[in-house]
């Protein structure tokens, strides 16, 4: 999305797709990242609505280099307490809950009714997808993904729960210990996935 270039403070919401089939979705125009790097706009306003947390890195680099200005989304359906910590470019979906003392990085998705509890560390691009739930005392990696309607919750109130950067934790799947950076777990308890 950009404001216009003739500086009247209009907003106009444009989604960028380099895989288009379409010219609209949902009433808005579709372009290519080439496209708007051709409209040589000096600045503009995004967010970046992709779950894949790699694929959104890549991206936020992309649209800052053109002159992007990285925007948060933060649903009024949102339940947020006052000391939350959040860095550039959030997304927060109707539902969510995040509760005391959580520092959310930059580019988190936090997605429908999924709840962050107390003393969480959530770093850089990590995408909560729906009904996620998290407690306290658990800190997580950069770039990791936490899978539809996961656990994570300390097994003792004297261990922190670390997801290591770029982990996968899979759908469903109950977090009680760590995991090793670039792991992918799933199940109950979690186990680490080992393909054949």
């Amino acid at each position: 999305m950009y404001l216009d270039s003739q500086g009247d403070n209009r907003l106009e919401i444009i989604l960028i797709d380099d895989s288009k089939d379409t010219s609209q979705a949902f009433g808005h125009q579709i372009m290519s990242l080439s496209e708007l790097i051709g409209m040589e706009l000096k600045s503009f306003p995004f967010t970046i609505a992709i779950s894949d947390p790699s694929a959104r890195k890549e991206k936020s680099v992309q649209l800052t280099k053109i002159g992007g200005k990285p925007v948060s989304l933060i649903s009024n359906e949102a339940t947020i307490y006052s000391d939350v910590k959040y860095g550039e470019g959030l997304i927060v979906m109707p539902g969510a809950r995040i509760s005391a003392n959580v520092v959310l990085g930059s580019y988190v998705h936090v997605n429908f009714n999924s709840y962050i509890a107390h003393d969480v560390i959530v770093s850089d691009f990590v995408t909560f997808s729906p009904g996620v739930n998290c407690g306290g005392g658990v800190s997580i990696g950069r770039e990791a993904f936490i899978g539809m309607g996961a656990t994570i919750i300390q097994s003792t109130f004297s261990r922190i729960v670390d997801i290591g950067d770029k982990s996968v934790v899979g759908m469903g799947a109950n977090v009680i210990k760590s995991v090793d950076a670039g792991k992918v777990v799933i199940g109950n308890p979690a186990r680490e996935y080992l393909k054949d």
